[in-house]
């Protein structure tokens, strides 16, 4: 669990979804609940949140099992696309918001999802751009409709 939930943070902090108060509150309640917890144990140790964000930064991907790495990314890039998918809006906000689903991306062995966010991401950026005869809108719709429903597949989301 803790290897695990080590990279879950490291992802949530990278894509701002957890503070870096919110981890040192979290290992503090680790804690009390399980004073072996050897991630709350180093956490606690930090003494202020730019060490936190530095403890995660340090953090490499090489720490990590593959399957842990992609089982971890897949839920996390779900959370996070359902909790901001609805609240892009603007252009600038759909730009954004691909920014971080690539950056995460790069950790996905899910080849399908992966080629789905890359070429929406390449088609979204033509758009913006005004290479492309699609609009942005029209793209970023066609794009919440797919990500819904590669993720309501329970085969696509377990696997």
């Amino acid at each position: 669990m803790s290897n695990s939930y080590k990279f879950q943070l490291k992802m949530e902090l990278d894509l701002k979804l957890i503070t870096p108060e919110e981890i040192q509150n979290w290992a503090m309640h680790a804690l009390e609940d399980d004073p072996t917890n050897e991630l709350a144990l180093d956490i606690c140790f930090l003494s202020n949140t730019e060490q936190v964000l530095q403890y995660f930064r340090l953090t490499e991907r090489n720490e990590f099992s593959e399957t842990l790495i992609d089982k971890v990314t897949t839920k996390v890039l779900e959370n996070y696309i359902f909790k901001h998918i609805n609240t892009v809006n603007h252009k600038d906000q759909i730009y954004s918001f691909f920014q971080n689903i690539f950056s995460i991306n790069l950790y996905l062995e899910k080849e399908d999802l992966r080629f789905l966010i890359y070429s929406y991401e390449g088609q979204l950026e033509m758009a913006l751009e005004g290479y492309s005869e699609l609009e942005t809108d029209v793209l970023w719709e066609n794009f919440k409709i797919e990500l819904k429903r590669y993720f309501s597949s329970a085969t696509n989301f377990h696997n």
